[in-house]
């Protein structure tokens, strides 16, 4: 459920239980110690219980699971889907402490000052250092059962929404079959909505697929959020090519072809089911979003991907294409971008919100980009490809003659217009625009054309190539 008032309520009474479950979950451990603490689990030791309470929970934890052992995969499986439920009531109520990595996430307002909810800080999710706690995820992950796989999905999305894209080298680096994971729970999806069609079916199964295809939307938002750390991670997640051993067969997956492929059977969601659960509306806005996000991630398909993808991705690329074509739209774009980034915008530095552990300043001249230093601020400034200078005051001026706020996320529904006609109405706007448009956007291709920072996992490279 996106709101629990449990959720809160153990937030705020019990953090340190929720420590130790992060602990648990994040703790580097061999496969001889996995091995022996799955033994020792599967034994039961427990005392005789002198309290009803402390009976009851003896019962239901004897009963897990009828004619078999309590193992660590059900343990894991456990804490997993408590603990997804708990960061996705602190990301949906926007109530995370410290500073996180997607925009609108907020520090514990003054009310909850003398007892903030947990987590206060994102270390909190990362106890054992950044490098050490994802190789103990990766390690509880692939504990889990790959038919129920969204809930351990769902664990992977509020950890990238609170502690950024920094994570995701370190997760591939100790489960690089993360994509490929994607690819088949979304196989899954599809091949089961095939496999029903004309028949009944429950509705907690369809419950089930909307919140499977909400949770692979998130994890794509996530990967292609400009806000967050360098984008050029995103070609990890494209598509990748899997050789079967013993066979020259490859076969591809990735969230370019996740997102293809969901727009191909998203029609067969309307046959037969729920109209509340997939109606007009929801359809229509799952299949907007599932074109942008493939669109998004085809600016960044391999160019020997000769794939002729699906009608909405295309269609989608081409306006994105004109748009940028357009320096009025391309100048806004770039204001929005920089309107929502948590990262430095030196060309060369790859510091984040998360990283640094706090905000960045705006450059005092433009108040538009970010610098996480003054150091970074003055390499900016005389960049040799892309010197600051060039443009500091023409974005200044822009900013205020077209009347865009300073310190308020840009929203195209809203800004867009307003912006174009103020340039229209002026030439020297326009002007303006054209030059401070391509400058950002030549930021942007840079950073995401520079794979020289991006850290490719050795594992990784067997399916992967830049």
């Amino acid at each position: 459920m996106s709101r629990n008032k449990t959720y809160e309520n153990i937030r705020r009474m019990f953090p340190d239980y929720l420590n130790a479950c992060v602990a648990f979950l994040s703790m580097p451990r061999s496969d001889q110690e996995t091995e022996d603490l799955d033994a020792f689990l599967s034994m039961c030791s427990c005392p005789r219980a002198e309290d009803e309470n402390t009976m009851e929970s003896l019962g239901w934890l004897h009963t897990f699971e009828a004619a078999r052992q309590f193992t660590l995969r059900d343990l894991t499986e456990a804490l997993i889907r408590h603990l997804s439920g708990v960061l996705n009531d602190a990301f949906v109520s926007r109530t995370v402490g410290g500073t996180v990595a997607m925009h609108g996430l907020t520090t514990h307002r003054k009310k909850r000052a003398g007892r903030p909810l947990w987590p206060t800080d994102t270390s909190q999710l990362l106890p054992f250092g950044l490098e050490q706690s994802m190789k103990g995820y990766a390690t509880s992950f692939r504990l889990c059962r790959q038919d129920r796989y969204e809930e351990t999905l769902l664990l992977v999305n509020k950890l990238l929404a609170i502690c950024g894209r920094t994570i995701t080298p370190h997760l591939l680096q100790f489960q690089p079959e993360w994509p490929w994971l994607i690819t088949n729970l979304a196989i899954r999806l599809c091949a089961e909505r095939d496999e029903t069609l004309g028949q009944p079916v429950e509705l907690d199964v369809q419950v089930n697929w909307m919140y499977t295809l909400l949770h692979i939307s998130e994890l794509c938002r996530n990967i292609t959020h400009a806000e967050q750390a360098d984008p050029s991670d995103i070609s990890l997640f494209v598509r990748i090519a899997v050789r079967h051993e013993g066979s020259d067969v490859h076969c591809h997956g990735g969230l370019l072809i996740v997102c293809d492929l969901i727009l191909r059977y998203l029609p067969l969601f309307r046959e037969g089911t729920n109209t509340i659960i997939f109606s007009d509306l929801f359809i229509n806005k799952v299949s907007d979003l599932f074109a942008r996000l493939g669109t998004a991630f085809y600016f960044h398909k391999r160019p020997d991907d000769a794939t002729v993808y699906h009608e909405s991705i295309l269609l989608q690329y081409a306006a994105t294409l004109a748009c940028l074509d357009d320096p009025l739209q391309r100048a806004f774009e770039a204001f929005a971008w920089a309107s929502t980034v948590r990262h430095c915008c030196a060309p060369e530095c790859y510091e984040t919100f998360v990283t640094a552990g706090r905000t960045f300043a705006r450059c005092a001249g433009c108040g538009v980009l970010r610098y996480c230093s003054r150091p970074c601020q003055k390499r900016a400034w005389k960049h040799a490809t892309l010197p600051h200078k060039a443009v500091c005051t023409k974005l200044r001026v822009l900013r205020e003659r077209a009347r865009l706020p300073r310190d308020q996320e840009l929203d195209p529904r809203r800004d867009r217009q307003p912006f174009v006609e103020a340039c229209k109405a002026d030439e020297g706007l326009v002007a303006l625009a054209e030059d401070c448009g391509m400058h950002m956007y030549e930021m942007l291709t840079t950073r995401r054309g520079d794979n020289s920072k991006l850290f490719v996992p050795e594992a990784y490279r067997a399916f992967w190539k830049p």
